[in-house]
């Protein structure tokens, strides 16, 4: 059973890679040994356009611009990660991991319209955020950043845990606190290194050569 499993799968791979030119992909090896990585992730494929894009993105732009609703979550989902990545806590084994209060308080400092605090557990609020809907807006073009945050994590573009010593050692975190750090999907689909490229352009710096080094 295992063998015809196997030989399905491959054969489904095989006709996706030649007909529609996506691969079926495992996340990369450096988050899979990562200490603490939640144990779903690794066996989970992934979707991927393998088309070669360049370090700005401009092909993953252009196909998610056609659609005001893509454009926006893509866009989300860039900043999030820029934030997180540039301006979280640097883990050992490579990885940053941001409290989900400061990350809600940086993306209010880029659009007022954004909630500076996560809503309170129990209330309306965060009852609301397990109902996201593409559709769903805040005002104007920025999104319910409650509810598609909460989506991205289903969709594993971030990783959301509980803080704790473990996996956040900076004393700064309280009781009941969440951490936010980048998915397997968002690693796959946009990576470390045009994340990094991101923030210098936002920045109208050049990339941190300690921040490429760390991820060659």
């Amino acid at each position: 059973k295992v063998r015809i499993g196997s030989a399905a799968f491959q054969e489904a791979s095989r006709r996706l890679r030649n007909v529609f030119g996506f691969e079926l992909n495992r996340m990369p090896k450096y988050m899979g040994n990562m200490k603490g990585m939640p144990t779903r992730f690794k066996d989970r494929y992934y979707l991927l356009n393998t088309v070669n894009d360049t370090e700005q993105g401009t092909h993953s732009k252009a196909i998610h611009s056609i659609h005001e609703g893509s454009a926006v979550e893509k866009g989300f989902i860039l900043l999030a990660n820029g934030l997180i990545y540039c301006k979280g806590e640097s883990k050992a084994n490579s990885t940053r991991k941001m409290l989900e209060r400061d990350l809600y308080r940086y993306l209010h400092r880029v659009d007022d319209s954004i909630p500076e605090e996560p809503p309170a557990q129990g209330t309306a609020r965060a009852r609301e955020r397990s109902r996201y809907r593409t559709q769903t807006k805040g005002e104007g073009l920025t999104p319910n950043v409650d509810a598609l945050l909460e989506q991205c994590v289903n969709w594993d573009y971030f990783i959301k845990e509980k803080a704790t010593d473990e996996n956040f050692s900076s004393d700064n975190y309280e009781e009941g606190d969440f951490v936010f750090s980048m998915g397997p999907r968002s690693a796959m689909e946009i990576g470390r290194k045009q994340i990094i490229f991101f923030c210098a352009t936002i920045l109208g710096e050049e990339p941190d050569p300690s921040m490429l080094k760390e991820i060659q």
